[in-house]
């Protein structure tokens, strides 16, 4: 379906999004496809008629037989293929199963591009961005990745999070979004505000899944940024998603690029391995109120063609390098992503933009809140102790710095005490992770469970589980 959206400056702009098919609407596309006729035996005439509920309802249930073509997703630009080869033509492409509908011609993309062609692609590319205030070059290289990947997400499975972050509003983090949105679909990203319930967090990832949606933006994270449903979306080529007001689940390639920003964005749990992070820090109380010689934004519009070209061009001739980066520390889960952008960066001089990755491990708050733990455990329990829950309470009521430690992370809703369950909850989510070489392990004795931390390196000849 086609969606029209109005830009800011009052002019519209063509989305095209997926939507789930229905009864109703089928029977529309059915009257369109044939002529239904009914005999009528009075008259002896066949007189023509709606398409009948039943077809459609029949159809539609038929669930696994329909023998039609698999749609993945809809690209608004040429793209490459998993063999490297060029879409652009438009239609359906059968090998990809994208849907490729552009709004705007592109300029042709060279067959045979060199490493030559591709720094000079590059430079296109880190002239849109030059402007931005970015902390490191490993931050500028997240962006580039960022725009790479928009372009080839279909292609890598797997993509990681890019989380963009400052210390001040008006940095330019919804701006460098917009910038690969603008690229990928030709309008700028539709944001999606965080929610502090994971259930509707879920809906809204959802409904951007199976929209099609190539751009995920979520905007202005307040609260550290944590989710199980978005590791999946993540980590897996295919998602299970949950129609809106329905109890059942449909399997959906997973072809968008997430992104997520904040001021001082945190990412925590899961996520934190998941994820690069842009810091920009443009070093001044009001950065909105920096003047620039032209918009950003309106420069990737104005020249959309000829920045798709670029980014295909760095793409194509990587690919056609042959060339493999095994030098690279591996990014688990990315295999595929890390050789066809992170490798086709590094190949052309650019920083590894996983270098960022140590950056959002260090400010997990939940790695904090288990280092801290263990510290204060170590020091006023000290290692190789075995306690009970309640015993690991008792000694905390004895250490106020313990009691602190343990408060924030199984602290009773409401009150200022720690609660059991909450704190055995929490050591079963930690139990057998190794951090500054110290671990909780834990065995059980006549059904309760027994605690201890100890030294990672060090095996007591105990079964632990």
């Amino acid at each position: 379906m086609q969606r029209h959206i109005k830009s800011d400056d009052g002019s519209e702009t063509k989305r095209w999004r997926l939507i789930d098919v229905n009864q109703p609407w089928f029977r529309l596309a059915l009257g369109r496809a044939a002529r239904f006729m009914k005999y009528d035996a009075r008259s002896d005439v066949w007189k023509p008629i709606d398409p009948p509920h039943d077809i459609a309802s029949t159809y539609l249930a038929n669930v696994g037989r329909w023998e039609l073509p698999t749609l993945t997703g809809i690209a608004g630009t040429p793209f490459l293929r998993r063999d490297g080869s060029l879409c652009d033509a438009p239609g359906y492409d059968k090998t990809t199963g994208l849907l490729y509908k552009p709004v705007q011609e592109f300029p042709p993309v060279s067959s045979q591009p060199t490493r030559k062609d591709a720094l000079a692609a590059l430079l296109i590319l880190e002239d849109l961005v030059s402007t931005f205030p970015f902390a490191t070059p490993a931050d500028k290289s997240v962006a580039l990745a960022a725009a790479l990947t928009a372009l080839d997400r279909h292609n890598v499975g797997a993509a990681p999070l890019f989380g963009f972050t400052s210390p001040t509003a008006g940095t330019g983090k919804s701006k460098i979004i917009n910038i690969v949105s603008i690229i990928a679909t030709g309008y700028p990203a539709v944001p999606i505000n965080q929610a502090a319930a994971e259930e509707e967090f879920e809906k809204r990832l959802n409904a951007e899944v199976l929209a099609g949606n190539q751009i995920i933006s979520i905007d202005n994270c307040n609260d550290p940024l944590d989710s199980a449903f978005m590791c999946t979306q993540l980590t897996e080529e295919t998602v299970g998603v949950r129609i809106l007001g329905k109890s059942e689940k449909v399997e959906t390639p997973m072809v968008a690029t997430i992104f997520a920003n904040g001021n001082n964005l945190v990412i925590a749990g899961d996520l934190t391995r998941r994820s690069l992070l842009c810091t920009m820090d443009a070093g001044c109380e009001r950065p909105e109120l920096r003047k620039f010689d032209h918009d950003v934004v309106d420069l990737a519009k104005a020249n959309r063609g000829r920045l798709v070209v670029a980014v295909l061009t760095v793409l194509r001739a990587w690919h056609l390098s042959g060339e493999k980066m095994t030098t690279l520390p591996p990014f688990g889960s990315f295999e595929k992503w890390s050789h066809r952008i992170r490798s086709a960066l590094v190949w052309l001089g650019c920083p590894d933009p996983c270098e960022t990755v140590l950056k959002v491990r260090a400010e997990d708050p939940k790695a904090t809140d288990l280092a801290t733990v263990s510290m204060q455990w170590e020091e006023n329990i000290g290692l190789n102790t075995e306690l009970k829950i309640q015993q690991i309470i008792d000694r905390a009521s004895l250490a106020p710095n313990l009691y602190v430690a343990l408060m924030a992370v199984a602290g009773a809703r409401g009150k200022i005490i720690i609660s059991p369950d909450r704190l055995g909850r929490w050591l079963g989510k930690n139990r057998n992770r190794i951090i500054s070489n110290r671990v909780f392990r834990r065995r059980k004795e006549h059904g309760y469970p027994i605690w201890k931390l100890m030294d990672a390196t060090v095996h007591d000849g105990c079964t632990w589980d």
